[in-house]
């Protein structure tokens, strides 16, 4: 018999420690000095958020302690651990709460999607109607992003997110979903497996609590502004002393259920005890004239004194020679297709971001042609278009039948984004099986190509010069509810920053920006128009109020 040899896993580059700017060396003096006070740092983009984690790890390598990272995403916990993994343990925060759950349960089986739910729906709750059923399994998803679920509480949440109800009477809707929320905490229903969510959510519900003697002694919590409600606790349970770092202004993901508020909540409770702020406004990234830009959004945003000049324009299209190093950002994935086919045909390699999108899409064409063929009607790109028009006007219309005042909805912006990759498709090639090619290939990555992404998909990346298709989408016109009008903002912010030197706005510019591109005395004119309105609005508020009380005055006088 053969012996068995080891296989080693690849020696991780050795780490270079950094000389910081004047902020970085203000942490990490305060760090060396009392490394077990927590700290909250305020780091905007570019700032280096990931390199002053790293350099704490190493500056703190011979004090004994045990240092440990967390985020929510897989890809920041993996570039954590391969730049610092010889001074700290890099996790993720669901991998953490699947740890604690199999300390007190053991090996756990991990569910994909909703499986598990749905097996709990069928064999405990099949006799609910099933409009109840699928609302509150929709429910669940966003409530266990939270730390509660009281009948009140998840009405609120409701209405926060906008849960499609699709019908379905709210009061058994949010009934059932309790009942399924208290099933899922049995012993016996956990042995059964655990879903993505239940990582996070479990330990947090079921106030479980990590060994001594698995705990850190400092966990280093990045991209704070990502995490929900149970994210937070979960990492407050892992470890008493906590360096916080995270941009308030790139919360962009509440539609998932994390915090619009997420930075301020857990900065507030930190100060609260003590914990040290600190400050990263200077980007290492960004040029000074991106870095113009973005004050609109976040005025403390500074360049590194000495960066280059860069630029900034607003152009009628796009070039038809692109230099090294650049990427197509939108708020939508539509004009993402159409602008990558384009390209494509004029032989330009591209990368767009999110296979899982392009994978949706084709697999929405194959059965339009499915469909098609066995109601004997051609299938081309352009018969696919009708009939996609048809599904989704049909959805629409029955989605937003069953919206309650002031809401909107996202499924309803989903399925019209598809149906509009799919029309930009069929506008550059009628057949098939070109336009299935295209989506594979445009979804592949390739070296040295052009990156297209929607604000969402980018965030984390940077390039050299970033154009901004659809500036019109941004802010999105579905975006009603103040967090939602909020996280828009934070999402162009997101999207401007990740130019390293040039910023170009293709035919159109996002309205927060449009006063960049305006002479100083037309921006005085219209910052005087837009006073003249709010005034005229609120003397008219005024006068409402006053009538108002001088009716209710009048209803109180006694009658003598």
């Amino acid at each position: 018999m053969k012996p068995r040899t080891r296989t080693n896993k690849p020696i991780p580059p050795a780490y270079a420690p950094i000389t910081g700017s004047a902020e970085q060396e203000a942490i990490f003096a305060g760090v060396i000095s009392a490394p077990m006070r927590s700290i909250v740092v305020n780091a905007l983009a570019g700032t280096g958020k990931s390199t002053t984690i790293a350099e704490i790890a190493y500056r703190l390598r011979n004090t004994g302690l045990k240092l440990e990272y967390t985020s929510f995403g897989k890809a920041n916990q993996e570039e954590m651990q391969a730049k610092a993994g010889k001074y700290l343990t890099a996790v993720t925060l669901h991998s953490m709460g699947k740890q604690l759950l199999e300390e007190h349960f053991g090996r756990l089986k991990v569910w994909t999607g909703n499986g598990r739910i749905w097996r709990m729906v069928s064999t405990r709750f099949d006799s609910h109607m099933q409009d109840v059923k699928s609302a509150a399994v929709r429910i669940c998803g966003i409530a266990k992003q939270y730390a509660q679920a009281t009948p009140e509480y998840l009405k609120e949440l409701v209405d926060h997110h906008d849960i499609e109800l699709d019908g379905a009477d709210l009061d058994k809707s949010v009934e059932l979903a309790i009942a399924l929320l208290n099933a899922m905490c049995d012993p016996d229903e956990i042995a059964q497996g655990i879903d993505f969510d239940d990582m996070c959510w479990l330990p947090v519900i079921m106030g479980l609590e990590f060994r001594p003697d698995s705990r850190p002694d400092i966990l280093a919590v990045d991209e704070m502004q990502d995490l929900n409600a149970v994210g937070q606790i979960l990492a407050s349970k892992r470890c008493n002393v906590l360096y916080v770092v995270g941009d308030p202004y790139q919360a962009i993901y509440g539609f998932r259920g994390a915090l619009n508020d997420a930075f301020s909540i857990m900065r507030g409770s930190l100060i609260s005890l003590g914990a040290k702020e600190y400050p990263l406004t200077v980007s290492r990234r960004c040029s000074q004239e991106v870095a113009r830009c973005a004050q609109v959004l976040v005025p403390s945003f500074k360049a590194l004194p000495g960066a280059p000049m860069g630029s900034m324009e607003k152009v009628a299209h796009l070039p038809l020679e692109f230099p090294s190093g650049s990427m197509i950002v939108a708020r939508t994935n539509a004009p993402l297709v159409s602008t990558a086919y384009k390209l494509m045909r004029k032989n330009k390699r591209v990368c767009m971001l999110g296979r899982d999108l392009g994978d949706n899409i084709a697999r929405l064409i194959r059965s339009y042609v499915q469909q098609l063929r066995d109601l004997n009607r051609p299938a081309d790109m352009l018969e696919v278009v009708r009939l996609s028009r048809e599904f989704t006007n049909a959805a629409v219309a029955k989605y937003e039948a069953l919206l309650r005042p002031g809401q909107t909805s996202q499924r309803a912006a989903s399925a019209v984004d598809r149906h509009n990759c799919i029309e930009s498709l069929a506008k550059c090639t009628a057949n098939v099986s070109m336009a299935l090619s295209a989506l594979r290939d445009m979804f592949s990555p390739h070296k040295d190509a052009i990156v297209l992404g929607t604000v969402f998909k980018v965030k984390g990346l940077e390039a050299d010069h970033v154009f901004v298709i659809r500036g019109d989408l941004m802010p999105h016109p579905r975006a009603v509810q103040e967090w939602q009008v909020e996280q828009e903002l934070h999402a162009l912010y997101v999207g401007i920053t990740r130019a390293r030197k040039s910023l170009y706005f293709v035919e159109t510019v996002p309205k927060p920006l449009e006063r960049l591109f305006k002479e100083p005395d037309q921006v005085e004119r219209d910052q005087e128009q837009a006073n003249e309105a709010q005034a005229q609005q609120d003397a008219c508020a005024a006068e409402q109020q006053a009538a108002w009380e001088h009716e209710q005055a009048g209803r109180n006088q006694p009658p003598w």
